[in-house]
Parts: structure tokens; C-alpha cells; sequence
């Protein structure tokens, strides 16, 4: 069963957990559900999962007329699958635009840097924001 991770800024940020509270309540359930189907596959195939360039690979879904996408990698101490960024996808264009630059910068910020942290991942409850 693969365990999922986020991301958190060397502020000590979840970036993650922020994101998720910014997209709406049927993309937040259906990244939910996405992500106990995918801890419980051995194999993680298209087009709910893709592989990107450099060990990256995006988790993808549909919701509110945006293809939704959660850049990510897998990663060793804790051993699970990292969230690096969240974000929307349309005709090869990210937004934001630097998504995947920016889970790349992210990732080697927590290896070679020990810049940000790592949290176990748990959808916040307690989001705001109203749709």
C-alpha cells in the first residue's frame, strides 16, 4: 500500500494541504478517492498516473471542466510517493506555468538542500473557503 506525502515549504508550509483547500469540494472528494485507489494499486497506470521527465509523474483526474494534476515523485525517507505541487492542466499548458519546474526545484530543494519538509499527507478537514 503506497503511503502519499506532501510537500511543505522551508517555512514549514504544507503546500499541499493549502492547494487542496483551494480547489473545489467534488475535486477535492474525487482527488480523495484517486489517491485510496491508487494506494492500494501495485502498479500505477494511465490516465490516472503519468510518467513526466527525471523520475517526476503527475496524478491526473477531471473535475469542473479542468483536468486537475498533482506533480509528484517517489521518495525514500519516509518511504512513499511525495505531492509536490498541485495544479491544472489544458493543451500542454500548466497552470501555473512553472508547475513542473517547480516540483522539480522542490524535489532537489529537499535532497541536496534539506530545504522544506515532509508531512504525511491527510486531506484537511477544516478548509474555509466557500465554492
Amino acid at each position: 500500500m503506497t503511503r502519499f506525502l506532501d510537500y511543505g515549504s522551508p517555512a514549514g508550509n504544507n503546500l499541499i494541504a493549502e492547494w487542496y483547500c483551494d480547489i473545489s469540494v467534488d475535486a477535492r472528494a474525487m482527488f480523495d478517492t484517486l489517491l485510496d485507489v491508487l494506494a492500494k494499486e501495485a502498479v500505477w497506470k494511465y490516465p490516472e498516473f503519468k510518467p513526466l521527465d527525471d523520475g517526476l509523474g503527475e496524478i491526473r483526474w477531471k473535475c469542473d471542466n479542468k483536468q486537475h494534476r498533482v506533480i509528484g515523485c517517489r521518495w525514500k525517507v519516509p518511504s512513499g510517493y511525495l505531492l509536490l505541487i498541485g495544479c491544472t492542466h489544458k493543451q500542454k499548458i500548466y497552470s501555473p506555468p512553472d508547475a513542473i519546474a517547480t516540483a522539480d526545484k522542490r524535489r532537489r530543494g529537499l535532497v541536496f538542500k534539506k530545504e522544506g519538509f515532509v508531512y504525511d499527507h491527510q486531506s484537511p478537514e477544516d478548509c474555509t473557503s466557500e465554492e
